[in-house]
């Protein structure tokens, strides 16, 4: 991980989106440490509007130095709502009654999504139908998920021995199943 040493402001931090996991997103980095040999789409999006210069200004990681005040000033109100109801429910005394009262709490909670996603980020693989598979070469099943990658380890006529990266295990697939991937 690249270290960060530059900070920027932002106006806002919660953005409202379509994905399937939330009803918001947020980011609080802008830039990305992975140096992928192909700049993806949130690069060109940045360099398109002029908040990043080049690739190379894009691989250095920035973060938001007012997050928390925004994020103070942004999260829906009926989300901090919510999270005192629920300390409150956890006071009942009353088993059953406290059980009844969050489940019915719980309903309301999924009718409005609200939270955040933190996964390490894996950069997105693109496929390159024109490279030539050879040892070294990092690849993907044609059929199979772009991210699912494996290094080409021994080429023997169309065999191809290749290493998942992720696992590390090692499997045989025929040479017009797999392409170079970037």
């Amino acid at each position: 991980m690249a270290e960060i040493d530059c900070y920027i402001q932002r106006k806002t931090m919660l953005y409202k989106t379509g994905v399937e996991y939330g009803d918001y997103t947020m980011n609080f980095v802008q830039g990305c440490s992975h140096g992928c040999m192909f700049p993806c789409y949130a690069f060109l999006q940045k360099k398109r509007f002029g908040l990043v210069t080049d690739y190379k200004d894009w691989c250095k990681p920035k973060l938001v130095e007012n997050t928390l005040s925004l994020l103070d000033k942004e999260i829906p109100n009926e989300v901090k709502t919510m999270a005192l109801l629920q300390d409150l429910i956890r006071q009942i005394d009353d088993p059953a009654l406290r059980e009844r009262i969050m489940q019915e709490t719980d309903k309301l909670l999924k009718q409005k999504k609200f939270g955040l996603v933190f996964e390490e980020h894996l950069p997105e693989c693109t496929p390159l139908y024109d490279i030539p598979i050879r040892i070294g070469t990092t690849v993907a099943l044609k059929t199979g998920y772009v991210n699912d990658v494996y290094t080409v380890i021994k080429i023997n006529g169309t065999d191809v021995l290749c290493d998942r990266i992720e696992t590390h295990k090692q499997k045989i697939f025929q040479i017009d199943e797999i392409v170079a991937v970037a």
